[in-house]
């Protein structure tokens, strides 16, 4: 916390299984199995009711692809990439001591659609990629 209502956060995640689907022709379609890390940075702005806290959250980060080499990928050619980008949000913290929050909020990540370094087919779509879901949790206060 560096005031009552504003605070950094730091930012760990993992998930274990995301598909990530290119569409190169009509008969040209690849799928890749992939593990998604993200570690990102934000400010936070709290907006304090008594015990309920809603709040807003922006900052960056980076989202690791690794692709899983299993009969749902579709070339053995994906590599690992690592992908800078921004984070967005808001929720609602409630407060159940002075230093620890149970948290429900909504999440965005925004970066570039991964390549994988597959150059044949080429994945660069040149766009981005939103992700953005759902979160439960619990923060702790420093």
């Amino acid at each position: 916390m560096l005031t009552p209502s504003s605070a950094l956060e730091a930012n760990y995640g993992i998930t274990y299984e995301n598909k990530i689907h290119y569409v190169i022709s009509n008969t040209n379609n690849y799928l890749i199995n992939t593990r998604t890390q993200e570690a990102s940075f934000a400010y936070v702005r709290s907006f304090n009711y008594r015990k309920f806290n809603p709040f807003l959250e922006g900052g960056g980060g980076v989202l690791i692809f690794l692709p899983i080499r299993d009969q749902t990928t579709q070339t053995l050619d994906a590599k690992q990439q690592s992908s800078p980008g921004a984070l967005y949000g808001g929720g609602i913290a409630y407060e159940i001591s002075p230093s620890f929050d149970i948290r429900a909020e909504y999440r965005g990540f925004v970066t570039k659609v991964p390549t994988f370094g597959v150059t044949s087919p080429s994945f660069d779509t040149k766009r981005w990629y939103n992700i953005y879901y759902p979160v439960v949790g619990v923060a702790y206060h420093f």
